[in-house]
């Protein structure tokens, strides 16, 4: 599930998400701190709309009204909804332009991973070199021993500069990006291979990888050795 999923079932019933937008959102922080917020809202409002009466008072009113008993619940849920979405609005579409973005990222990121398939190219001898004068260009620091680079560039997503890696472990390759100066948190798959997009301090790193223990040891390693200087 991708966060504009999450974010539909989010809106419908904050209080009652299916098992999956479950996981969504524990492995999605900004959808998680979204999530509740969006149900603290939910139950003040329902409280609100929750009077205190006396015993027999609200039957005899509903049947004074000619009020369906049934249905009273309807009536109750309609208004949380429409105080929910006036209460949260703003922050729902927020939320929901930052998901868009992001999805965004994800459809160029998987577009060039398919395009352009250097984790297929034979290794490169100057990948170290290249890795060196992309970081240059792009201002960061790596601060991180990672294993053997074998391709690395330049390239093109959504008309921004990224450097495009591909490092050599014992059972696979791996796949990074590097995105200076933007601020990306999704999760994917293209091509039977996991995806992640994770901010560091400056940037956003994107991994690919076929086995989601190496996505996540990638992600842990560069989340805490990988720096972007500020754009002047």
């Amino acid at each position: 599930m991708n966060c504009p999923s999450f974010q539909r079932l989010a809106l419908i019933d904050p209080q009652h998400l299916p098992p999956e937008a479950l996981n969504h959102a524990e492995r999605c922080p900004r959808c998680q701190a979204a999530l509740k917020s969006l149900r603290h809202n939910d139950a003040l409002l329902r409280a609100a709309l929750v009077a205190t009466k006396s015993d027999g008072l609200q039957a005899r009113v509903l049947a004074d009204a000619g009020v369906d008993r049934s249905r009273r619940h309807f009536g109750l849920g309609l208004a949380a909804g429409i105080g929910f979405a006036v209460l949260g609005g703003a922050q729902w579409l927020r939320l929901s332009a930052q998901a868009g973005s992001d999805q965004l990222w994800v459809d160029a990121l998987s577009q060039h991973f398919e395009d352009d398939p250097e984790h297929l190219r034979p290794a490169d001898p100057e990948a170290g070199n290249r890795l060196a004068r992309a970081l240059a260009d792009l201002g960061g620091e790596l601060q991180v021993t990672l294993p053997p680079v074998v391709r690395a560039g330049l390239c093109k997503l959504k008309h921004r500069t990224a450097a495009h890696l591909v490092f050599e472990l014992p059972d696979e390759r791996v796949v990074v990006f590097l995105l200076p100066h933007e601020r990306i948190d999704a999760h994917f798959k293209v091509a039977g291979w996991y995806g992640e997009l994770q901010p560091v301090s400056g940037g956003t790193v994107g991994v690919l990888a076929r086995h989601a223990q190496s996505l996540r040891q990638f992600h842990a390693a560069l989340g805490d050795g990988l720096r972007f200087l500020p754009a002047v």
